[in-house]
């Protein structure tokens, strides 16, 4: 439908049309076409920038917001760690007698103890921590609160006698290598602190491979959720791994559950009264400790026998 202004209707009769003023179109010039080149430009210009701003703000927002968390996931990267009370300025390792407290930078990680590693004082669920010989090559490493590892590794060497003591808890178990506690000195090694099982990971080892003695003498406390069962596998070659520390599943509804595999030679003793309820399961070696009538060491789970003696 066309609306006609009154002014354009000309008077006309009946049977005369009624005509519009003519009207001439203004020419499509070069300037003409310049003016709008550089007018949309103009507009794309400002709903780009329009944009950068909002994706700055939107950057700037998720730095702000995940800065920490950036940081600390960039320091939880998995790292093996080398005990090295005497520093980086000393190469070597002059003792193993000190304070793990997450104050004192007693981690190096140059596997020589010098100055080509760094130092720090805290470890993390990612960190591979080494007990090394050092000159004076007996005493205690004193935990101060809770302190966290994915494995603790005595290395050759080590001992006669180091012990992991003090503190509240060791959390162990996380990203690195290995989880758990191992033990490749002839001496005789312990970990007495209590240890915690990382929530998130379902498997552990407590391993010998050398004829030394391994005492896990603290409780150890698995953290699985509901539906959920955390195995600890212990394993000796030659020496003994003792377990006297009571192992229990845990706060969390889940469960915690234990196996051996030993060599001809190998012994671990199960001498605690233990309620994980995960069950048991002898594949090979010997179990000693055991309280006959009661069984305690075995849990309160199903105990499976594939191989080995009691």
């Amino acid at each position: 439908m066309i609306k006609v202004a009154p002014d354009c209707i000309q008077t006309a009769s009946k049977n005369k049309p009624i005509t519009l003023p003519k009207t001439t179109p203004k020419p499509f010039t070069r300037s003409t076409a310049k003016k709008l080149k550089i007018l949309n430009k103009t507009k794309i210009m400002n709903r780009n920038s329009k944009r950068n701003r909002n994706s700055n703000r939107k950057l700037r927002n998720i730095l702000l917001i995940s800065g920490g968390s950036m940081l600390a996931v960039s320091s939880a990267s998995a790292t093996t760690l080398y005990w090295d009370v005497n520093g980086s300025a000393t190469p070597g390792f002059g003792t193993v007698v000190g304070g793990w407290n997450g104050t004192n930078a007693f981690w190096n990680t140059d596997s020589t103890g010098s100055n080509l590693g760094s130092v720090q004082a805290g470890t993390t669920s990612a960190d591979d921590l080494i007990i090394s010989q050092a000159t004076i090559n007996t005493g205690s490493i004193t935990v101060t609160g809770a302190r966290q590892a994915s494995s603790i590794t005595f290395a050759p060497n080590v001992g006669p006698t180091t012990n992991i003591t003090g503190g509240t808890s060791i959390t162990i178990g996380g990203t690195g290598a290995s989880s758990g506690i191992f033990q490749q000195s002839t001496g005789a090694n312990t970990v007495s602190t209590a240890l915690i099982l990382n929530s998130a990971n379902s498997a552990f080892a407590f391993n010998s491979t050398a004829a030394g003695a391994l005492a896990i003498t603290g409780s150890v406390t698995g953290s699985a959720s509901i539906g959920n069962t955390q195995t600890i596998t212990a394993s000796s070659s030659s020496g003994n791994i003792t377990l006297t520390g009571a192992i229990s599943d845990g706060l969390n509804g889940g469960k915690v559950a234990v196996a051996y595999s030993g060599g001809a030679s190998g012994n671990t003793a199960l001498s605690a009264s233990n309620t994980f309820s995960g069950g048991f399961t002898l594949n090979s070696g010997i179990i000693s400790g055991i309280t006959t009538g009661t069984y305690a060491g075995f849990g309160s789970g199903p105990v499976t026998i594939n191989g080995g003696r009691l």
